[in-house]
């Protein structure tokens, strides 16, 4: 895969999960947690491109266990992140409903799914 196939998808799937989250946060019970809504697009759209060089670059390696070491890295170090950033929300801002996990994980979800359609493509590409 290449940069600019990387980023014409990251940017799409951007943008169509803003509208998502712009529609999720009418949500009465989400709406006071909006801000962590749109900080989560943004760390995702970050991390995923972080991610996305990482990769290529472990791909393109002559150690065929650098890729494989790199994705399971970032997978167990991304959900470590998300986890953290969840308790540190909910020890700050302490919700009074749990509504606040929707677009987060949604957004998690929606960016997990694409890193790992790049991932395998970037697999199969350095086989």
């Amino acid at each position: 895969m290449t940069s600019k196939g990387f980023f014409l998808q990251l940017a799409i799937l951007s943008t169509v999960s803003a509208a998502g989250i712009m529609l999720i946060n009418r949500l009465p019970l989400v709406q006071p947690h909006s801000l962590l809504s749109w900080m989560s697009l943004l760390f995702f759209i970050a991390l995923s491109a972080f991610i996305f060089f990482s990769a290529k670059r472990s791909a393109a390696n002559a150690n065929k266990n650098a890729f494989t070491n790199t994705v399971l890295g970032f997978t167990m170090t991304k959900m470590l992140i998300c986890a953290t950033i969840v308790v540190a929300y909910h020890k700050i801002a302490q919700p009074a409903s749990k509504w606040f996990l929707l677009p987060f994980f949604a957004t998690y979800l929606i960016f997990t799914a694409f890193e790992t359609y790049w991932m395998m493509k970037l697999a199969r590409t350095s086989a």
